[in-house]
């Protein structure tokens, strides 16, 4: 019977996606020990270093060797990188993060649940309408700023996100993220 809950086959089917979504970051150890490798088969440390974080990470090779370069490694070439500070800057500029806790569900008054259903789908209808209505003017007649594509977008989000709360009935969402560091 364990099947039929919603709220244990949504846990379980969380906790299942959740582990293989989630990257650990990059310890220290883990740069120590490809500047070991590198160094004991006479290949540069930095450029070891700067492959390990491309291949590992979602950083680029020109993103990974502007790290590697700011933590003392000369990039390809020269120098031995500082491995907390590779690790500090790998996690920087891969920092994402977020969690998003949902109540259990709870079934709203059906009328309130359409009325303000109803509420989110107009106002996501508006933003798209006038979205579009402002890519479609000259640019010589009126030139938009992106504020003004800006609070459409987050209109737009914030209906989809009120309908989908509406739709499945939770009390309560708390959504807490990060990004990274500047």
């Amino acid at each position: 019977m364990d099947d039929l809950d919603p709220i244990k086959r949504f846990n379980r089917i969380w906790a299942a996606q959740s582990q293989r979504v989630v990257q650990a970051p990059i310890a220290p150890s883990d740069i120590e020990r490809v500047i070991t490798s590198a160094q004991s088969s006479n290949e540069d440390p930095s450029s070891a270093t700067v492959n390990y974080l491309a291949f590992n990470t979602a950083l680029t090779k020109a993103d990974a060797q502007q790290v590697v370069s700011d933590a003392g490694g000369s990039g390809v070439g020269g120098g031995t990188p500082d491995p907390k500070q590779v690790a500090a800057g790998a996690a920087a500029l891969t920092g994402f993060g977020g969690e998003v806790a949902l109540s259990d569900p709870v079934m709203l008054w059906p009328a309130a649940r359409v009325v303000f259903g109803a509420i989110f789908a107009i106002t996501l209808f508006l933003s798209l309408l006038f979205a579009n209505d402002l890519a479609n003017k000259a640019p010589a007649k009126q030139p938009e700023s992106g504020w003004a594509y800006g609070a459409l977008g987050i209109g737009a989000a914030v209906s989809v996100l009120g309908i989908l709360i509406l739709v499945m009935g939770y009390k309560s969402v708390t959504i807490k993220g990060n990004g990274p560091a500047a």
